[in-house]
């Protein structure tokens, strides 16, 4: 943990090379994907890196600082599965042909949608992690490497471009 904190970059590798497997197989068995479990193990490991300087020894060991990583990046990919399936169920032909949708309740989804396109990145991508993804400000900032106050900064500045977007398009 000291050779990490000071910026070694054998020491990253050493740890990859001793823990991987393990942050690999917790998440492969909570999330039964592969695919899955190779992101997750990849984003612990550049968070692990990204937070360095953060490494306490005194505050525990590497494998339960990776551990605790491990299992809340499941979690994170867990609820964005659960929401990306809630959004294909929404949009599926089936609950088309089940509901008719309001013509304008489908043109209105789409002036939103070009309105957010319009915002430019990273607004853009901000705004539809913390709106259409349900994700937290904070989640947002460290999956974006970004501050935290640069993060609410974009999702409010956002927001009332699209209001504005909105009410034009209406008016």
């Amino acid at each position: 943990m000291h050779r990490l904190s000071s910026g070694d970059r054998d020491a990253l590798a050493q740890a990859y090379a001793s823990f991987g497997s393990l942050v690999h197989t917790i998440a492969a068995r909570t999330l039964r994907q592969h695919q899955d479990a190779e992101d997750v193990t990849q984003q612990v490991f550049v968070e692990l890196w990204q937070r360095r300087e953060a490494l306490d020894p005194r505050a525990g060991s590497l494998p339960g600082w990776l551990v605790t990583v491990t299992r809340r990046r499941c979690v994170d990919a867990q609820r964005a599965r659960a929401r990306r399936a809630r959004l294909d169920e929404a949009s599926s032909l089936e609950w088309v042909g089940q509901h008719s949708p309001d013509p304008a309740s489908v043109v209105e989804q789409m002036v939103v949608l070009a309105a957010l396109e319009s915002l430019g990145e990273p607004r853009a991508s901000i705004v539809r992690m913390a709106v259409l993804e349900e994700r937290r400000h904070h989640e947002i900032a460290a999956d974006l490497n970004l501050p935290l106050g640069t993060v609410k900064s974009h999702v409010r500045r956002g927001l009332l471009q699209l209001r504005r977007h909105v009410e034009e398009v209406r008016s």
